[in-house]
């Protein structure tokens, strides 16, 4: 097997490693007020190629969540790629994406279940961005009817 050594997009990575506190407001709807969750999530490397971050905390209506996300750069695809695993959910995840030109977010796409309860999948976004060495946002996006990718949640974190 082929050893392969850490490049610049494996070092990106490891400014995931860490322990963050997350926080995420969920909007209000007909039925409900904005809810406020707070939790925690553990990046750690796996060798020096892939980070593993696992993230537990509150759902909103109750009870708890705990998501895993695998990322590494794949040299053959010329990608990010990962994926993500949530324990109230059935599906998984595959990431696809890029860094922007700053260097400072990565873009993964995906294929999930649509939002609109039609039972069919939809194009995702997620974008992990940094704003500092200490402080990120993951922000949720989903391609509407037009064509556009349309922002649907924020999470921000802090590390510990």
């Amino acid at each position: 097997m082929e050893k392969f050594e850490p490049t610049r997009e494996h070092q990106w990575l490891g400014r995931l490693i860490g322990d963050w506190t997350w926080t995420h407001d969920v909007p209000a709807t007909d039925d409900t007020r904005v809810t406020h969750l707070e939790g925690t999530e553990t990046f750690r490397a796996i060798g020096q190629l892939w980070v593993l971050g696992e993230a537990v905390g509150p759902m909103p209506g109750g009870g708890a969540s705990v998501s895993l996300m695998t990322l590494g750069w794949d040299p053959q695809k010329n990608k990010y790629v990962g994926t993500w695993v949530g324990s109230p959910m059935p599906s998984l995840w595959v990431y696809e994406g890029e860094l922007d030109a700053g260097g400072n977010a990565l873009a993964l796409y995906s294929t999930g279940p649509a939002m609109d309860d039609s039972g069919g999948l939809a194009p995702y976004k997620d974008v992990i961005a940094f704003l500092d060495d200490n402080t990120r946002t993951l922000t949720g996006h989903t391609k509407g009817s037009n064509g556009e990718w349309a922002q649907f949640m924020t999470v921000e974190y802090r590390r510990r």
